[in-house]
C-alpha cells in the first residue's frame, strides 16, 4: 500500500550505522527554560514552537539534564503529553554529566555524587566541570521522570569524565541500555583520543558502543575535521554537531591597554553581517553574560598572521572569522537567500555531518533554517566560504 505524500519537505537519515532515523535538522532545546535573557521561559510558547517543528517534519529533539536545571526536559515532556505525540514518532536525545536541580535541594553534601559519568560517584576533587562525577543511573531516572517517558532514544555523555574509569562508565551506559531505559548511546564534545578509548573499550568488551557524536562544527570552527571526524567515519558514528550557525566561538570581549578578556559567543554569527553581530537578544546580552562579541581585529592581530595571537595568555579570536562571515554573506546575496540558509546548507552538505542541531527563538527562524534544506551549494560556493578559514585553538570542551 502506497503511503500519502508528506505535507512537509523534511528529510531523514540513519544516525551512523544504526537503524535509528533522525530528521536532517534536529531541534536543540537549550533555548527553552529560564536563567538567561535569551531563553524562552514561557512553557506554553516553548511547547508551541516545539509542536510547530514537529509539524514541519522534525522528529528529533535534543535536550540535556542540565538545561535550565532540567526545565528544558520538563517542557519537552509537556509537549509530548499535551499533544499526545506517538512515542515512536519522535527521537528524544538527552545528556548526562552535569548536575540537574539545585545544590541546596541535595542535602548537606550538595552536588557530591551528582556529576560525572560513574555508576556511583565519589566526592568532587576539583571545581572544573569535566572533573566531577555523578550517578548515570540516577541521572537517567531523573530525565525519564521529567520527560514523562519510559525510555530515552539516545543518551549522550555531555563531557568526558576524568575521574571515573572508562570501564565503569561504559559498563554503566551498557547497563541502562540493557535495563530498557535507553535505546542508544552517544558522546558529546571531547578529545578524539578520549572517544577512541571509550569506543574501543565498548567494542572489545562486547558492550554498547556509541552511535553518535555531538561536537562543535561550523564554517567558523572546523578543527574537528583533523582527527575527530575521520575517526568517527571509521567507526561508523553519526555526527550531529552543535553550533552549526557559528555559535560557541571564542572572541574578544573588552580591550583596555591591550588587556583582552574573552568569552564564549553563543549568538548565531553566521546569520548576519559582521557589523550586525549583536542584532539579537542573545547577541545583545553577550556583554552582560560574559559570552563575548564580534569585534575588529586589525589592531590586535597582524594581517599576515596565520596563528591566533595571545595577550596575557588569553586567546584572541581569528581575523579569518570575518572573512568566513563575509563569504557566507556574499554567497547568500548571489543566491537570493538568507545567510542562515547558506550557513545551515553548508553544514547539511558537509561530508562529515549527519544532521546539525539548530536552536531557534521563533517559528519564523525555524522556517528560514528549513529552507536551507533546498539550498544547493556549488563547489565554487563551498570553496569561497572555506578558503578564508585558518586554524584556531580547540574549544567547546577545553
Amino acid at each position: 500500500m502506497s503511503q500519502p505524500e508528506p505535507t512537509h519537505k523534511m528529510k531523514y537519515i540513519n544516525l551512523g550505522k544504526s537503524g535509528l532515523k533522525v530528521s536532517k535538522l534536529i531541534l536543540g532545546l537549550m533555548t527553552y527554560g529560564s536563567g538567561q535573557e535569551w531563553m524562552i521561559a514561557d512553557h506554553d510558547e516553548g511547547i508551541r514552537q516545539i509542536k510547530y517543528a514537529y509539524d514541519q517534519g522534525i522528529n528529533t529533539f535534543d535536550t540535556a539534564n542540565v538545561y535550565s536545571a532540567g526545565e528544558s526536559e520538563v517542557i519537552l515532556g509537556k509537549f509530548l503529553k499535551q499533544h499526545k505525540i506517538p512515542r515512536e514518532g519522535v527521537v528524544i536525545l538527552t545528556k548526562t554529566f552535569g548536575p540537574d536541580g539545585k545544590a541546596e535541594d541535595r542535602g548537606p553534601a550538595g552536588l557530591t555524587n551528582h556529576r560525572g559519568l560513574s555508576r556511583k560517584a565519589r566526592t568532587p576533587t576539583t571545581k572544573r566541570w569535566h572533573g566531577l562525577t555523578t550517578r548515570i543511573f540516577a541521572s537517567v531516572k531523573g530525565s525519564l521522570e521529567r520527560l514523562g517517558l519510559d525510555y530515552i532514544d539516545v543518551l549522550q555523555c555531555h563531557r568526558f569524565d576524568y575521574e571515573t574509569p572508562i570501564g565503569e562508565t561504559m559498563q554503566a551506559l551498557h547497563d541502562v541500555v540493557q535495563a530498557g531505559w535507553v535505546r542508544y548511546i552517544g558522546m558529546s564534545s571531547c578529545w578524539a583520543w578520549q572517544f577512541q578509548l571509550m569506543q574501543q573499550y565498548a567494542l572489545q568488551n562486547r558492550l554498547t558502543p556509541f552511535i553518535s557524536m555531538q561536537n562543535q562544527h561550523s564554517a567558523l570552527y572546523r578543527e574537528e575535521e583533523r582527527e575527530m571526524m575521520p575517526m568517527l567515519n571509521h567507526f561508523g558514528v553519526g555526527v550531529i554537531p552543535w553550533g552549526p550557525l557559528g555559535a560557541g566561538r571564542t572572541s574578544t570581549l573588552v580591550e583596555s591597554r591591550m588587556t583582552i578578556r574573552v568569552g564564549l559567543l553563543t549568538a548565531t554569527v553566521l546569520c548576519r553581517p559582521v557589523d550586525e553581530s549583536q542584532a539579537t537578544k542573545r547577541g545583545q546580552s553577550q556583554l552582560n553574560d560574559g559570552r563575548g562579541k564580534l569585534v575588529s581585529y586589525s589592531r590586535l592581530v597582524p594581517a599576515h598572521s596565520r596563528m591566533s595571537a595571545r595577550v596575557e595568555g588569553v586567546l584572541i579570536a581569528q581575523p579569518s572569522d570575518q572573512a568566513v562571515i563575509k563569504a557566507v554573506e556574499a554567497v547568500a546575496k548571489r543566491k537570493g537567500v538568507s545567510m542562515a540558509e547558506v550557513a545551515v546548507a553548508w553544514s547539511l552538505q558537509s561530508e562529515w555531518v549527519t544532521a546539525p542541531i539548530v536552536g531557534v527563538r521563533s517559528t519564523e527562524r525555524l522556517d528560514e533554517l528549513i529552507k536551507g534544506l533546498d539550498v544547493e551549494l556549488t563547489k565554487e560556493d563551498k570553496k569561497e566560504i572555506e578558503k578564508g578559514y585558518m586554524p584556531v585553538t580547540i574549544r567547546g570542551h577545553t
